[in-house]
């Protein structure tokens, strides 16, 4: 049996974090579909992390590009057919850029986001400022949740201690994760919200069982720094804290 956590999907939520996302990117030549599937992405994990539970409780698949919530299409739908957004399309070098133009007035975050929500979608669409779509899908390329499932599989939440982007998971190491994946719900969910750095040999830790309370508290608080929690090390301890995730 598994102890994973089981967030509720809120459609209204990620509606108005598109149509957040979408107002505060109205400048942004690079901001389309790929982008802004990133930014949902890196949205959601970062906020469990932090908060011990996403913004929208999206479901997050593998796609060739990087994560995308599977529910995106359905709500962007949604979101045309209420008159609240437009679709415009723009030729970006070889490619057809398509953007989400917001036609309803500004978002009132003071109902939509809690304070600390607010300043994680702040500080993630900052990451994300000046990188094309290209650059922030090959960022999520880096993400051990990326790594671990096929294609069109869906990504745990849980993913989101594993060691961030730029940080190099070895074979074996991915080996040990997958072998985890394995073990855990019948839907390819993770059963635990640790970490692990990537080692090798004798010194190599699989990262099994619930957390204790230090590190769910940990989770909840967010980082002392007050920009990102910690990951946890192979020995069960927080990592430094590393500032942008």
């Amino acid at each position: 049996m598994s102890d994973r956590q089981e967030f509720k999907y809120n459609p209204e939520k990620l509606k108005n974090l598109i149509l957040y996302v979408a107002e505060q990117s109205k400048d942004d030549p690079y901001f389309g579909a790929t982008k802004l599937n990133k930014i949902l992405y890196y949205v959601d994990f970062r906020a469990y992390r932090e908060l011990g539970c996403p913004i929208t409780g999206a479901e997050y698949q593998k796609l060739p590009d990087g994560p995308a919530p599977r529910e995106l299409l359905k709500v962007r739908r949604q979101l045309l057919n209420e008159g609240r957004i437009a679709l415009q399309n723009r030729q970006v070098f070889n490619y057809v850029q398509q953007r989400i133009v917001p036609l309803d007035p500004a978002v009132d975050t003071g109902s939509s986001f809690l304070p600390n929500e607010l300043a994680i979608i702040d500080d993630v669409l900052l990451m994300l400022r000046g990188k094309s779509g290209t650059e922030a899908s090959e960022m999520s390329h880096d993400e051990a949740g990326w790594k671990l499932v096929g294609y069109y599989q869906t990504i745990p939440y849980e993913t989101a201690w594993f060691p961030p982007q730029g940080t190099e998971l070895d074979e074996e190491s991915l080996a040990i994760a997958r072998d985890a994946l394995a073990e855990s719900t019948p839907h390819g969910h993770l059963s635990f919200a640790t970490s692990f750095r990537p080692l090798k040999g004798a010194n190599r830790h699989q990262a099994l069982g619930h957390p204790g309370p230090e590190i769910h508290d940990h989770r909840r608080r967010g980082g002392g720094d007050g920009i990102s929690g910690g990951w946890l090390d192979a020995s069960g301890g927080h990592s430094q804290t590393v500032a942008g995730w």
